[in-house]
């Protein structure tokens, strides 16, 4: 057993004793480790600065582009492989960058006349550019996109390169793949919901089992994600018929309701945005001839006595502008990258979900057909 001095004199700075120490009020004096200063003060280290800032090196790439007056050349658009490849990193823009925004506008101007222009186009190239006007590559599903890059490529390239090409075989491999995989999913799930006679019990409800699994498949892509799929085709289905509940036999959620969700984190409320906003575009016309609550357009139109048209325009600029948000958010949250990339799938699909109208309520003959490629139809080899 160790025994411990428990008194110190007057003169004693420390005294220690088997790892006890006892001091007085006095400052404890410690020698000198005679270590050089270092030169990492704070002086210094704030006049540290580099000409290879993000910002500076982003300004420095388009000065070569911008005439006298700050607006892109005109001569840039015979260059139309050049305008696509802008026109599609403008869509990764965030707030205040206005140099994408010019570059989005006049990318797209020279885009559309180059598809409307049937004298001087290439028709392979047209065919990429009118695919990029209809739906910018970063707001876009990746599966249906695979899919459509694969005919592309298929019946662009020469016969030889087409017999010789292993990497278009391992596209169509990986395509057909993942489709049996899913359609293995959508069995197992009709089943159960078979079972448990979900459309019988609500039989005012829409009927969208596909449609939720499509959904998820646009959030969860690969073979590995097979639990979260099928718990996300689960919530889309309840809540679309929450939505239906409400549609037949509930009054209008009340602002009150709505408060909570200004509580939750800038990069999902974005991601709910676009999906909401893409939602009014898609379906406003006939669930107003059903009776349905006023949709952003119809609020829009009432606030300001403009038209239809006019209201869309602004509802796509809204929509824009969420994107530039929500991708400040996914570079700049301190979330986890997965919730990250998992909100901006959200948009994607939703953007994807609405692109030819209500086509998760009521698809149109394109929706039915792009169903049809993702789950039924594979790719010939």
């Amino acid at each position: 057993m160790h025994t411990t001095s428990s008194h110190c004199t007057r003169n004693d700075t420390a005294l220690v004793n088997n790892d006890t120490a006892c001091v007085d009020d006095k400052s404890i004096v410690r020698r000198s480790g005679n270590f050089p200063p270092p030169i990492w003060d704070d002086d210094f280290v704030q006049s540290l600065t580099s000409d290879f800032k993000v910002e500076s090196c982003f300004l420095k790439v388009f000065n070569g582009y911008l005439n006298k007056s700050g607006k892109f050349k005109i001569s840039l658009a015979g260059d139309m492989k050049g305008m696509l490849y802008l026109y599609e990193a403008s869509y990764h823009s965030k707030t205040n960058e206005k140099i994408l925004d010019e570059a989005q506008h006049f990318t797209t101007k020279h885009m559309r006349d180059y598809v409307n222009n049937n004298n001087s186009k290439d028709e392979k190239l047209s065919k990429l550019v009118s695919h990029a006007l209809e739906h910018p590559l970063h707001w876009t599903e990746s599966r249906m996109e695979a899919r459509w890059y694969i005919d592309y490529f298929e019946t662009s390239m020469l016969a030889d390169d087409i017999k010789d090409s292993d990497l278009l075989r391992f596209a169509k491999l990986d395509y057909n793949m993942l489709q049996a995989t899913y359609q293995d999913e959508l069995k197992e799930m009709s089943r159960s919901w078979k079972r448990i006679q979900w459309e019988e019990k609500f039989n005012f409800s829409r009927g969208t089992l596909v449609q939720g699994f499509y959904w998820s498949l646009g959030i969860k892509i690969g073979s590995e994600f097979k639990y979260a799929r099928n718990v996300l085709s689960a919530l889309n289905v309840f809540i679309t018929t929450i939505d239906d509940i409400y549609d037949v036999y509930a009054d209008s959620v009340k602002e009150e309701d709505l408060q909570c969700l200004m509580t939750y984190p800038n990069i999902l409320r974005h991601s709910a945005t676009i999906l909401r906003l893409a939602d009014d575009m898609g379906t406003s016309s006939h669930e107003m001839e059903r009776g349905d609550n006023p949709k952003a357009i119809q609020c829009y139109m009432n606030d300001k006595g403009v038209s239809e048209d006019k209201a869309r325009e602004h509802i796509k600029y809204l929509v824009t502008e969420t994107w530039k948000k929500l991708n400040e958010e996914c570079a700049e949250s301190p979330l986890p990258k997965s919730f990250r990339e998992n909100c901006l799938h959200l948009a994607r699909i939703a953007c994807c979900v609405y692109l030819y109208g209500d086509g998760h309520g009521l698809p149109s003959s394109r929706d039915k057909e792009r169903l049809l490629f993702l789950f039924v139809h594979p790719i010939p080899l």
